[in-house]
């Protein structure tokens, strides 16, 4: 039987492990496109583009891929329902809109928090495809 002393060290190797192995970067202008170990909907990895913009800022941005991956999913994100929801969601994550690009600044130095919180707001973002009136109702689908 393991110890939870080892059992501690163990989880935490697997872990980093599992981080370094998940976490991709590709430069940008003034940043770096980097993906997290987290999945949309659809299973690919949540991806975020960080650019530094001032001396002591940071823009951070999904690049407007989660808002694009639920039109593209059918849901309507005008509808009055859907917006209430991503306003809700936004403001429980710091996260901003602006012509259809979720992001967030960032001050110096930077705070991997931060980041998480931004990334698990995406998530909880492109859940909203759940939405989707053209999803078969959950009664349906469970029967034969």
């Amino acid at each position: 039987m393991t110890s939870a002393t080892d059992l501690k060290a163990e989880l935490r190797g697997l872990l980093n492990g599992f981080w370094n192995e998940a976490l991709e970067m590709e430069p940008l202008p003034e940043g770096v496109a980097f993906t997290m170990p987290m999945s949309y909907p659809d299973g690919w990895q949540v991806t975020m583009e960080l650019r530094q913009k001032t001396p002591a800022g940071f823009y951070l941005s999904d690049g407007g891929k989660t808002l694009a991956w639920l039109l593209g999913q059918g849901q309507n994100i005008a509808a009055d329902a859907v917006q209430g929801h991503l306003r809700r969601l936004c403001s429980e994550h710091a996260i901003e809109e602006a012509n259809g690009v979720l992001y967030r600044w960032l001050q110096a130095p930077l705070n991997p928090l931060d980041l998480q919180v931004f990334a698990e707001g995406l998530v909880a973002v492109s859940r909203l495809d759940i939405l989707n009136v053209r999803r078969i109702p959950e009664k349906e689908a469970c029967h034969d």
